[in-house]
């Protein structure tokens, strides 16, 4: 057993700082000492450990020391062969898995509601995509289950090089990897996890089960969203020998800075450190917390309540709560009343807001969420009696629309810039991706119907962000990118 104590980026970033060594290297900053006017600020602890590949502080991208030993560490407190830092978020890991198992021409399955870095990793890599597309749930709106008879069938029927699954989803549900691996590991097709949501899976009894454990090929995850790490510091796991570690390296060396952030890569290493010595317990005060929090405010409410996923037989991961209104109001509408009580939350739609829960949060807390949604359901109750009326985004997504062009024949065309209104029956050029959750709801290749037109146009004006639309500042005019004359005769 290795000792989880250690923490070998971290303490060599003090060392190195007791040192006061005078710096005749890159970063241009010094430590902050160009920021006289802000020596005492917060920012300059951090400067402070933004350091390079100097003696003694290894190199993410040939590593033989520290960093090779912070690997180690974390590869046996997650339970990987092999693991990798990652500086450039999961999207590094995502797409540097496709670039390293899959070869232009070769299919590959993913769900239509994999995110947009999968997406970008597939063409990159020149890859044919099989979609299951029967992702969402008509009842909730959730991701589904994938559909276990149709995964074996298509394996069956074709040469599949990769399966990829995002496990949990944004909203927490969980996929049965291990069904989905069995079968992948029957065709001797490679399974990827994107588990980006699921860095603490397996840590406590009533979490639900990494992917690792239940026989991924690869898994990438954000240990910066549920775990402690800094923002865009990952990691990517390697789970059997599927996936080939000398080219997963390169890979990794392509896509990622030739100059990585030394705190982000400091963080990972307290973020495992803090899991895998304190994990079991602090997890377990964390799901009891929120046990008794949920206990002593839903039954308070008449229109908050918990969001159910019963109804769908798969698991929810405890460290996500989704919330909705009764109908009474959107959860854009939800979010914009907490955000005034001081509560800001991960995400909002039409009818949801979504809270993370992590071992981060501080004493109190939990009371004062408490204390914002009792007042948020007397907001609700207040109202006039007429419910809520959604708008045309409600429930169901349009039907997904024919792909004209594949990812590598879009890149032949010039595209032009047009008003929404007037780009329709278009070929879309670039992924159209609500942000959050980062799930492209178009793809490039795929026509813009009149349906997803207007889909687009209400979700624009319900206050959604979206990559992939640009609105005029001026006369706020929302225009997308299409293949040039790409219109339907």
């Amino acid at each position: 057993m290795e000792n989880q104590q250690e923490t070998p980026i971290y303490e060599a970033l003090l060392h190195h700082r007791e040192k006061k060594a005078d710096s005749y290297h890159v970063p241009g900053h010094k430590q902050g000492e160009n920021f006289v006017e802000h020596k005492d600020d917060l920012f300059q602890s951090i400067l402070q450990m933004d350091q390079t590949e100097i003696t003694g502080l290894d190199d993410l991208h040939h590593p033989s020391g520290v960093i090779a030993r912070a690997e180690c560490l974390a590869a046996e407190a997650f339970g990987a062969g092999k693991t990798f830092y990652l500086v450039g978020g999961s999207t590094a890991g995502n797409i540097a898995s496709i670039l390293t198992m899959c070869l232009p021409g070769d299919q590959v399955i993913l769900q239509r509601s994999c995110h947009q870095s999968i997406f970008h990793g597939c063409m990159l890599a020149g890859v044919s995509p099989i979609y299951w597309t029967d992702t969402y749930d008509m009842y909730t709106g959730f991701e589904k289950p994938l559909d276990l008879d149709w995964l074996a069938e298509k394996c069956r029927q074709n040469k599949i090089k990769l399966v990829v699954i995002t496990s949990p989803s944004y909203y927490g549900v969980i996929q049965p990897v291990r069904e989905i691996a069995d079968i992948c590991h029957q065709f001797d097709v490679a399974l990827l996890v994107d588990e980006a949501h699921g860095a603490h899976f397996g840590f406590h009894p009533d979490l639900p089960d990494s992917a690792l454990s239940q026989g991924a090929d690869l898994v990438v995850q954000s240990t910066h969203k549920m775990l402690g790490s800094m923002t865009m510091s990952s990691m990517l796991h390697v789970g059997s020998s599927r996936a080939r570690i000398n080219d997963l390296e390169r890979q990794l060396r392509v896509v990622q800075s030739s100059s990585p952030s030394y705190p982000l890569l400091a963080s990972l290493d307290l973020a495992r450190k803090q899991v895998a010595v304190d994990g079991l317990n602090l997890f377990g005060r964390l799901l009891t917390e929120l046990d008794q929090f949920k206990k002593d405010t839903f039954p308070k409410c008449r229109w908050v309540q918990e969001y159910s996923l019963h109804h769908l037989v798969c698991r929810q991961d405890p460290c996500k709560m989704v919330i909705a209104s009764g109908g009474q109001t959107s959860g854009i509408e939800m979010q914009t009343f907490l955000e005034d009580k001081g509560i800001y939350t991960e995400l909002a739609d039409d009818r949801r807001v979504l809270f993370c829960f992590s071992l981060a949060h501080p004493e109190g807390s939990l009371t004062r969420l408490k204390k914002a949604l009792l007042e948020l359901d007397g907001w609700l109750g207040n109202r006039e009696s007429k419910l809520f009326e959604r708008n045309t985004l409600a429930l169901q997504l349009p039907s997904t629309t024919e792909f004209v062009l594949s990812f590598q024949e879009i890149r032949k065309y010039s595209q032009d810039r047009l008003k929404l209104e007037e780009a329709v029956e278009g070929i879309i050029t670039e992924p159209i991706v609500p942000y959050p959750p980062g799930i492209p709801v178009l793809l490039p290749g795929e026509r813009l119907t009149f349906e997803w037109m207007e889909y687009l146009r209400d979700a624009d004006q319900a206050g959604y962000r979206i990559r992939g639309l640009y609105q005029n500042q001026l006369t706020s005019e929302v225009s997308v990118n299409i293949v040039k004359n790409s219109f339907m005769d």
